[in-house]
């Protein structure tokens, strides 16, 4: 709807309204509704406006999203789809969001705190809609994400105020009372981190710890500074979320509690390797834990592809098993660290192999090595790649250009100048019809 002028939408809705009597009651209807919920919260009837925003939520016209609308044998058979997530959710909460934004800016914070709570609790009641064009992926999802971002607002705004220690134990307390799970409390999340910073705050929630979700129990009993409750807590929770996985493996650390720290990180990294690997790698010890702790650096040695992770493998392992290494990670994507092995290792006759062998490899990188070792192998290479640009369908500047780079690679090494001139001579230049671009490209690089 981006394409279409303000001008444009404003003659297009005053004509359904003038011509579609069952539009115009919906929209009324709608409309009606917003002004419910922008004043029945004022007496303080939680029920009642969740209901009203429920009765909006649940109610939305998704056809006056539709754009570019056609209509075929009664009704409409073609339409441009686009994102209509924030248009909808702007347009559904318009009235509501204006009058949280008037109570923030009277400092009337619980007020505007009493709609937000309400908000969730409607979404909560699964609202639906017709969506029969596809216009949106997940309703849920989208108000979800839209309640969100204004608990983020309200609590941006929240902070500025610098509430006193009264305030904060109210809200809260009105949060406890009015939720049922965890989970209407994690939305709020956010928010508890802002009002539970203080001693007296930690002390005054802590006798409801367990009605709050993991992350913000975790919080709490860090601020209690009860390691053993924190541990104890995390580990009801670890093997089916990672995040609190990684904070307990960071408290067993902290704490300096090895054994069962490696006990977790082994059932941790078996689980999600890619997750875990870096950040176990840097407790567990090879003196402690031999074992794992090269099982770790063997996973990190193939995936990171780090040559000095490499250099520290290598000395835990035998010449056979270095060689089956190499061979290992020369059989993958990564020729580049494949080469700054085999150059380590000064294994030049396996560089120029790949080199003749595998012609997907960037060729500067794996001849840079070896091109002084095996000048010539190294330049039948490169003519071999130029014969085979010159003689591919469609011959312009670009691809001149990559002839002219790979013939510089070998420029400086002696004892090829004088075959790469009389390449160039017999072969590039030396041709009927002329190609005046080519002869370009190799003026410029100084190849001619």
């Amino acid at each position: 709807m981006q394409n279409i002028s303000d001008k444009a939408k404003l003659e297009y809705l005053n004509n359904l309204l003038e011509t579609d009597l069952n539009f115009k009651i919906e929209f009324f209807k709608y409309f009606n509704l917003q002004e419910k919920v922008a004043t029945s919260y004022k007496n303080n009837d939680l029920k009642t406006i969740t209901e009203e925003i429920y009765e909006v939520l649940n109610d939305a016209n998704l056809e006056l999203y539709i754009s570019d609308c056609r209509c075929g044998h009664g009704g409409y058979y073609d339409y441009y789809e686009e994102d209509i997530s924030d248009e909808l959710c702007e347009d559904l909460f318009l009235e509501t969001v204006k009058e949280i934004d008037g109570d923030i800016k009277k400092g009337d914070f619980y007020q505007a705190l009493f709609v937000l709570v309400a908000i969730g609790k409607a979404i909560d009641l699964k609202p639906s809609v017709d969506d029969e064009y596809g216009l949106i992926y997940d309703y849920d999802e989208i108000l979800s994400m839209y309640h969100y971002d204004l608990i983020s607002k309200y609590t941006a705004k929240l902070k500025e105020a610098n509430l006193s220690l009264e305030d904060s134990k109210e809200f809260i307390l009105f949060l406890l009372d009015n939720s049922t799970t965890s989970d209407e409390l994690e939305k709020f999340e956010e928010l508890f981190s802002l009002l539970i910073t203080s001693k007296d705050m930690v002390l005054f929630v802590s006798p409801n710890i367990s009605a709050f979700h993991i992350n913000m129990q975790l919080k709490i009993l860090n601020l209690l500074e009860d390691d053993q409750a924190y541990i104890d807590t995390a580990k009801q929770f670890y093997k089916e979320n990672n995040n609190i996985a990684h904070k307990l493996l960071k408290k067993l650390n902290e704490v300096s509690i090895y054994q069962e720290y490696e006990v977790i990180a082994k059932e941790c990294f078996e689980k999600n390797d890619s997750c875990f690997v870096s950040e176990i790698f840097q407790v567990i010890t090879y003196d402690k834990s031999k074992v794992f702790y090269l099982e770790l650096l063997r996973y990190k040695v193939l995936n990171h592809h780090n040559i000095d992770e490499y250099i520290l493998y290598k000395k835990y392992l035998d010449e056979k098993e270095i060689i089956t290494l190499q061979d290992k990670l020369c059989s993958g994507w990564s020729y580049d660290y494949c080469i700054k092995i085999l150059e380590y290792e000064k294994r030049y006759d396996k560089i120029l192999h790949l080199a003749q062998s595998e012609k997907s490899i960037n060729i500067n990188t794996v001849l840079k090595p070896i091109k002084f070792i095996y000048p010539k192998e190294c330049l039948e290479i490169i003519i071999d790649n130029c014969n085979r640009l010159m003689n591919d369908f469609g011959k312009n500047r670009d691809r001149y250009n990559k002839i002219c780079n790979l013939l510089i690679i070998m420029v400086k090494v002696p004892n090829v100048k004088n075959d790469i001139d009389v390449y160039i001579k017999t072969t590039l230049t030396n041709r009927k019809p002329k190609l005046p671009a080519l002869i370009d490209e190799l003026t410029k690089a100084r190849l001619i």
